[in-house]
C-alpha cells in the first residue's frame, strides 16, 4: 500500500472511532424506575411521631453501570419534617449524591415526621424528588408526592411507647425485654423487634429482627451473635385501630446492649527465687503479666 494510502486509512479509522464514541455518548446509559409501597403503614400520626413509605428503586445499565442518586424535598412545612432512610436504617442527607453499580434493585424509606407542638388535626404534603445520573450527566428525576394526616391533641390513638432492656447476655447471646402493651381495647396487633447500627438508627424493613402478636409475651432472646460487641435496638408496638386510619405505632426507647467478651485465663507469672532475706523480710520477684485485662497481683502466704 502507498504511503498516501496508508495515511488515508488512518484518516477514516480515526473518523470511525469519533463516530462510535460520540454515538456511545450519545444513548441513554441507564434506566430506572421508583414503586412506591405504603408496606403497611399508615399515612396517619399522632403527635411527635411518624410514619414511613417503603421507595424500591431499579437501576439498569447501558452503555455504563455507575450511577450517582440523590433526594430532596421541596416544601419547608411548619411543625413538619422528613428523611431519607437507608436499608440499614441510616438516614441519607438530602442532596448528597452517593454511587449505586451493576443492575441494583434498592429499597429506601421516605419518613414523614410531625412536631409534638401540633394540637389540631393538620394535613402535609411533601413531594419528594429523586435524582439518578451517569457518568455523562444524563440524568433524570422523578417526583412524588405523599400526604400525611397528624392527628394532634384532639385524638390519642398511638400506643404506648414501650420501656426496653437488657435482661441478660452471654458472649453470643441478647436477652431482651419491654413493658406490656397497656391497652385494654383489644386493638393490639404486634411487637416487632428492630436492631441496627448506631443510636439512631430508623425501624425499617431491613432491621427487623422478629415479629410477636402476643400482647403478654415481652421477652426475645437473640443468638449468634459476636463476643466482645455492642448492638441498637428499638421495639415497637403496633395496634390496627382501621376505624380511625390505623395502623398506629410508637418505639420504644432505643436500647445499647453489649455481650461481653471471652475471659480468658490468665498467663501464670514466674516466681523468681526469694532474694534479700533477713530475718524480718524477703524480697519477691516475678514476671510481668501482659494480659489486656490483667486486674492485680496476688501474694500468698502459708503463714508461721
Amino acid at each position: 500500500m502507498s504511503k498516501k494510502g496508508i495515511i488515508t486509512l488512518a484518516i477514516v479509522c480515526l473518523f470511525i472511532g469519533s463516530f462510535l464514541i460520540i454515538a456511545e455518548n450519545s444513548q441513554a446509559c441507564f434506566s430506572w424506575e421508583v414503586v412506591v409501597e405504603d408496606n403497611d403503614y399508615t399515612n396517619g400520626v399522632d403527635e411527635g411521631y411518624y410514619t414511613t413509605y417503603k421507595i424500591i428503586i431499579s437501576l439498569r445499565p447501558g452503555c455504563r453501570s455507575t450511577y450517582w442518586l440523590s433526594f430532596w424535598v421541596d416544601e419547608t412545612i411548619p411543625d413538619w419534617s422528613s428523611a431519607i432512610i437507608d436499608m440499614e436504617g441510616e438516614q441519607i442527607p438530602y442532596l448528597d449524591e452517593f454511587v449505586l453499580s451493576g443492575t441494583v434493585t434498592y429499597t429506601f424509606t421516605f419518613k414523614v415526621m410531625a412536631d409534638d407542638s401540633i394540637t389540631f388535626t393538620e394535613v402535609a404534603s411533601m413531594t419528594l424528588n429523586i435524582r439518578a445520573n451517569d457518568k455523562y450527566n444524563q440524568d433524570e428525576t422523578v417526583t412524588e408526592t405523599f400526604t400525611t394526616t397528624c392527628y394532634g391533641e384532639l385524638v390519642d390513638y398511638t400506643p404506648e411507647n414501650p420501656v426496653l432492656s437488657q435482661l441478660e447476655n452471654t458472649t453470643n447471646s441478647i436477652k431482651l425485654g419491654w413493658t406490656e402493651y397497656p391497652n385494654t381495647d383489644d386493638d393490639f396487633d404486634r411487637y416487632e423487634i428492630h436492631m441496627g447500627n448506631s443510636a439512631d438508627f430508623t425501624p425499617v424493613e431491613n432491621t427487623l429482627l422478629h415479629t410477636i402478636t402476643s400482647p403478654t409475651e415481652t421477652d426475645y432472646n437473640l443468638t449468634g451473635l459476636s463476643n466482645g460487641s455492642s448492638y441498637y435496638f428499638i421495639v415497637q408496638v403496633w395496634d390496627d385501630q382501621a376505624e380511625y386510619n390505623g395502623p398506629f405505632f410508637a418505639d420504644s426507647n432505643t436500647l445499647l446492649a453489649r455481650t461481653p467478651g471471652i475471659n480468658y485465663a490468665p498467663v501464670a507469672v514466674v516466681l523468681n527465687p526469694p532474694s534479700d532475706i533477713s530475718n524480718r523480710s524477703v524480697r519477691l520477684t516475678w514476671s510481668e503479666n501482659l494480659d489486656e485485662d490483667f486486674d492485680c497481683y496476688e501474694i500468698h502466704s502459708p503463714g508461721t
